[in-house]
């Protein structure tokens, strides 16, 4: 989802806060130039989308995926 915030901003910045991360936090993020890859990893960003966020998007986890091929 970051991945097709990256080229803006201030894109960034509205999302991070109709998502709940504090607006000091979410100018930072906003700010920074790092990518997505660097960015999944940021508190701010883990507390906006925690694993119960991505199952309700109907993502699967790649833990019990693995689990059931075994």
């Amino acid at each position: 989802m970051v991945k097709r915030w990256i080229n803006s901003g201030h894109t960034r910045y509205k999302r991070l806060v109709a998502m709940g991360v504090n607006v000091r936090d979410a100018l930072a993020m906003a700010g920074s130039r790092k990518g997505p890859w660097a960015l999944s990893n940021a508190k701010p960003l883990k507390g906006a989308m925690p694993n119960q966020f991505f199952a309700e998007q109907g993502l699967l986890r790649l833990l019990h995926q693995d689990e059931t091929v075994r």
